[in-house]
């Protein structure tokens, strides 16, 4: 008698049974701690963010304002979010230290935003509220072109 592995049924019962333990956690908790990481994730990287606009120059400096500007809409957006699934406000407390160079920082920040781009582009598809997906997936979309912005003004460091 053989007893072979079949990869695709076993990725079927894998998908049933995990999608069942699933079903049986609260949305709220699970929601709502994912929802405080990302926004202690988007702090960290602001704090980040400010910390090296003294440091940079001209273009780069308007840049690295523009992208705490947007880091902190998508906090408030991910605040109210919170409240929706929790009923309790959040703010992070975050404090960061000070990049040693602003080559760093710069690195710092572009690894933040790929991570929170990523984190928030997985949250857009497993969430099972379909009325947060759309602000998941709208972050993501902004954290990725951060990414982009800062690998250009690391590529201007490194010329």
């Amino acid at each position: 008698m053989e007893l072979g592995f079949d990869r695709e049924k076993f990725d079927a019962v894998w998908r049933r049974v995990t999608l069942h333990k699933t079903a049986d956690k609260p949305v709220t908790d699970t929601e709502g701690d994912m929802l405080c990481e990302f926004m202690d994730t988007l702090a960290l990287g602001t704090c980040h963010c400010r910390a090296l606009i003294a440091r940079c120059p001209g273009r780069m400096s308007a840049t690295l304002c523009r992208i705490v500007r947007d880091n902190l809409r998508i906090s408030k957006q991910l605040r109210t979010l919170h409240f929706i699934v929790t009923g309790r406000t959040y703010r992070p407390d975050i404090v960061c230290e000070p990049p040693g160079t602003a080559s760093d920082g710069l690195r710092t920040v572009y690894s933040g935003a790929v991570s929170s781009a990523t984190a928030l582009a997985d949250a857009a598809e497993t969430t099972r509220r379909p009325d947060f997906a759309g602000t998941y997936h709208t972050a993501a979309e902004l954290k990725y072109h951060h990414a982009a912005l800062v690998g250009r003004m690391i590529e201007d460091l490194v010329r």
